[in-house]
């Protein structure tokens, strides 16, 4: 399997959105069942609690969609651009090669920056 299908294979976003709307549900609710146990304490308590547990779930959503946080799609397309364009500087060159054969000549074709100065 090339890099190219994981990338572009989707993923169920349904589990994604249970595990958040479960989340902001239980932690909305949080405050309410602590509050005779802990007092003033529930407002830090709670949001502490939502701290970490939300952060633990975006760590999940990461893993399950790395490539949405990678800048992949820019560096390939870089890459994408220089190949296509080291092809074409290697056809013109063929092509001239294949000019100076025809032509019958034997000495070797200029570079692609121009003839060489002696």
């Amino acid at each position: 399997m090339s890099g190219l299908t994981v990338g572009l294979t989707a993923t169920a976003a349904a589990p994604s959105r249970h595990t958040s709307r479960f989340l902001m549900c239980w932690l909305s609710l949080l405050p309410f069942c602590v509050e005779d146990s802990y007092g003033y304490m529930t407002v830090p308590l709670a949001i502490g609690m939502a701290f970490f547990l939300f952060g633990i779930e975006e760590i999940g959503v990461q893993i399950e969609e790395p490539f949405g946080i990678l800048a992949l799609e820019v560096f390939c397309d870089t890459i994408k651009k220089n190949i296509k364009q080291a092809q074409a500087e290697a056809a013109e060159m063929q092509s001239r090669a294949a000019a100076y054969v025809a032509a019958g000549l034997t000495a070797a074709p200029p570079t692609a920056a121009g003839p060489i100065a002696t």
